[in-house]
């Protein structure tokens, strides 16, 4: 939400920075400005979004964790010295040709250092329809300037706006860099607080704070397919303590916790448990799937909910997401693994582990349920098969 915020603000800052029209604009180009503002920022929101998730798995491969985002940060004091060093010889470019739409075109494609900024927020994001989100806020904080400058050209004389524009513009960009500097370094500047990973203003998804199935209630037979095409239902492993973990192809919580799932899974095999990762996400193909278990595989099986019919029953909402079923098939916790994603080392809060203990030797769990933190899991579209 931060971002968004802030892509918002870009947006209208980027608006101000532009001068008044010197006629006024047919609606029909009016019309055609707006949607291809829309469309064009949109368009590069989806691929910002989808480099973002790149760029964050080739981080988490060469072990950069979150320490990628100093790029983001290093990326928007650039901007930003580079803005208040060329604010003064900037300089519209626009057609003279009545009524041909090419200023319209050019108003909409033009890159300027906060429509830069923008693609950056939005590949922070790691998530694609919040990157399109985040470029549409952007396009639609310019676009009432837009409008104004087209319908009442008359009306925007002031000319002390843009270097204003400009210079709110460098502040916003260097405050977006001090965040992103400080979340690389596991700080958040809006608490003062060290935090593990608990950044969902920076596009991660988080899971509900109680789960649909009120613990100790018993969980739904819910049925997977397994990368063998073989049906695995939760009712084959009864009599055996089990941990549900929703898992992905493409988010780096996946990627961060796979060597301490492997280890849980390894340690508590002789004491009867069960993990089972489920891939639920509609946007990753069967293949996709076995390829990963291949290169970085899994100690433990991992099945597809194909139709998201286990993910709707059990409530499930973001990666890294675990349930614990006792071996009377009830829920006994819900919610995170640990209290800190990417970084092992400052791990403070066991709760998976405590709850497991806890189930194992017949006490009540005593592990505080708290939301799980990761990339949202991409729900299929109403309809699709």
């Amino acid at each position: 939400m931060f971002f968004l915020t802030l892509a918002f603000i870009l947006g209208i800052l980027d608006g101000l920075w532009l001068p008044p029209r010197t006629r006024r604009w047919p609606y029909k180009v009016l019309v055609g400005q707006v949607l291809a503002r829309v469309v064009w920022c949109g368009v590069l929101g989806i691929l910002a979004g989808q480099l973002g998730v790149w760029v964050i798995e080739v981080a988490f491969l060469f072990g950069l964790g979150r320490q990628v985002l100093f790029i983001p940060a290093a990326l928007f004091a650039v901007l930003s010295v580079w803005w208040l060093v060329q604010r003064g010889r900037l300089r519209w470019r626009s057609s003279t040709a009545a009524g041909n739409g090419s200023s319209t075109l050019t108003a909409v494609v033009r890159v300027s250092p906060s429509l830069m900024a923008a693609l950056i927020l939005a590949m922070t994001t790691w998530e694609v329809r919040q990157a399109a989100l985040t470029l549409l806020c952007f396009a639609f904080g310019a676009l009432p300037f837009e409008v104004a400058r087209t319908l009442a050209p008359e009306m925007l004389p002031f000319t002390w706006r843009r270097p204003l524009a400009a210079s709110a513009s460098a502040g916003v960009k260097l405050f977006a860099g001090v965040v992103l500097a400080a979340a690389g370094w596991g700080y958040d500047v809006f608490t003062g607080r060290a935090l593990g990973d608990d950044l969902d203003h920076l596009g991660h998804s988080v899971s509900r704070d109680e789960s649909v199935i009120a613990l100790g209630a018993q969980v739904p037979d819910v049925t997977f397919m397994g990368l063998d095409g073989k049906a695995v239902r939760l009712s084959d492993y009864r009599g055996q303590v089990v941990v549900l973990v929703a898992v992905g192809t493409r988010c780096p919580c996946v990627e961060a916790y796979r060597a301490r799932l492997n280890a849980l899974a390894t340690e508590y095999a002789s004491r009867q448990v069960v993990f089972i990762g489920f891939n639920p996400n509609a946007n990753e193909s069967l293949a996709e799937i076995i390829a990963r278990q291949k290169a970085k595989p899994f100690v433990f099986p991992v099945v597809v909910d194909t139709h998201q019919a286990a993910t709707d029953a059990l409530g499930a909402t973001c990666m890294t997401e675990c349930f614990l079923v006792d071996a009377q098939g009830r829920l006994q916790y819900h919610g995170r693994i640990d209290d800190n994603t990417y970084h092992p080392e400052r791990v403070t809060a066991h709760l998976l582990r405590e709850a497991l203990n806890a189930v194992l030797d017949g006490q009540p769990v005593q592990a505080l349920c708290r939301p799980a933190i990761g990339c949202a899991i991409v729900r299929r579209k109403p309809g699709s098969g």
